[in-house]
């Protein structure tokens, strides 16, 4: 399930590129300020190892946003440049092979803007897609992850967005079945955005062969917002 992780790669480039200078460096990214003491902070609300349960193993820094700024089809992103980060780190990326649920994958990224305004500008022109435009662009990123010769059918994706107190909560649900070998293998992916005040958090899980846990997203879903509840921000 090697090339997972390129899903991987892909999908999280094409949302998180949105909220982070340091992941695609386009100018009309946010403009990254560290400020050390929201650096620190920053790193606290990233997901860890421990975070996990047993069988996770760490496969090191997360390079997710490292990708292209044309992974998006069809979506051209504003000039965000005036908005500023204090902090924007990123977890590592934490890996599970089951004989049950096959491949799984999870990280997380942390941002702290200048501002609550300003981290709700950073994903307020993404939030606002069509879930048209989100469709075309998620499936050619999706598609973009596999194989070119690859056969693949029923994308599919669902859009939530929730408000628990001053917690903003956007999970984009997507997936598809791809050809290996004769034998048609299910990915899942999901993207979740966490804003609460200025502080704004992505986490990004992809499953290959047997659809990602619930237990598990409730899990990790819970440990973030916890996190970011208990947070100055």
């Amino acid at each position: 399930m090697g090339r997972s992780s390129v899903v991987v790669l892909a999908l999280a480039a094409c949302l998180a590129g949105s909220a982070s200078a340091a992941a695609a460096g386009s100018p009309k990214d946010p403009t990254l300020h560290r400020v050390a003491a929201d650096v620190a902070l920053a790193k606290t609300l990233l997901l860890g190892k421990r975070d996990l349960p047993a069988g996770f193993r760490d496969a090191g820094p997360d390079t997710s946003g490292n990708g292209s700024d044309d992974v998006c089809k069809g979506v051209v992103e504003p000039d965000l440049h005036r908005l500023v980060m204090q902090a924007d780190v990123t977890s590592h990326d934490f890996q599970l092979t089951d004989a049950a649920t096959g491949f799984t994958q999870v990280s997380t990224e942390a941002t702290l803007f200048r501002s609550a305004r300003e981290a709700t500008a950073s994903m307020a022109w993404f939030t606002s897609l069509p879930k048209s435009k989100l469709q075309t662009c998620f499936e050619a990123a999706f598609r973009a992850g596999l194989p070119k010769a690859a056969k693949t059918q029923g994308f599919r994706l669902q859009v939530t967005r929730r408000t628990i107190s001053d917690l903003h909560l956007g999970i984009w649900e997507m997936g598809l079945r791809f050809q290996k070998n004769g034998a048609w293998i299910p990915v899942d992916f999901v993207i979740a955005s966490y804003r609460r005040g200025r502080a704004l958090e992505m986490l990004m899980a992809v499953n290959a062969g047997g659809g990602l846990d619930p237990r598990l997203m409730r899990t990790v879903s819970e440990t973030i917002t916890t996190r970011l509840f208990h947070a100055s921000v």
